[in-house]
């Protein structure tokens, strides 16, 4: 409990975003904060995905989804899917996403982060992300890598605007 007596943990000055986390009240936390407070939560099986991999990735998002203070975690795990307030559980196949380490948190890759994301976005929404991933400084991903991402996400929510978005994606803007 990070050394906080339980009276301490019951101060009117805390909230509890997550049961067992306590964050200063009224602080406006910014997500890779509530992030990483609930990373203290998850077990092996689980990862940072969708939109709280994009803000880990420091990918833009619209402004309304920048400002949720949802977290977005996936399993592989067919038991474990956390259900507590402001986490949504997604239960995904490992074979079917790629992780990656960031900021020593495990998260969807790039990629993946963007092709999840098509359920959520709007094309437009999906051409700057996919913009900022293929951009000149610090690329995050190749227009190869969205290819393939494109491709293996055929058939899933999404695809069609995926594919739209593809065709738009403009690499090397900064």
């Amino acid at each position: 409990m990070g050394g906080l007596t339980a009276k301490r943990m019951r101060g009117a000055d805390l909230e509890q975003p997550f049961v067992g986390i306590r964050v200063p009240r009224g602080s406006d936390l910014p997500d890779p904060w509530v992030v990483d407070a609930y990373s203290r939560r998850m077990s092996a099986d689980d990862f940072f995905s969708h939109a709280s991999a994009a803000q880990l990735h420091d990918l833009p998002l619209p402004t309304w989804l920048a400002r949720a203070r949802t977290v977005h975690v996936s399993t592989e795990s067919q038991e474990h899917r956390d259900r507590v307030r402001g986490v949504v559980g997604h239960h995904v196949r490992l074979d079917s996403v790629r992780t990656v380490a960031v900021r020593g948190l495990r998260v969807t890759s790039p990629v993946d982060t963007w092709c999840q994301l098509a359920t959520m976005l709007t094309v437009d929404d999906l051409i700057t992300m996919g913009d900022a991933l293929v951009r000149r400084k610090r690329p995050l991903a190749t227009m190869l890598d969205l290819r393939v991402g494109v491709a293996r996400y055929a058939g899933r929510r999404g695809a069609r605007k995926l594919r739209e978005a593809l065709d738009l994606v403009r690499p090397g803007v900064d």
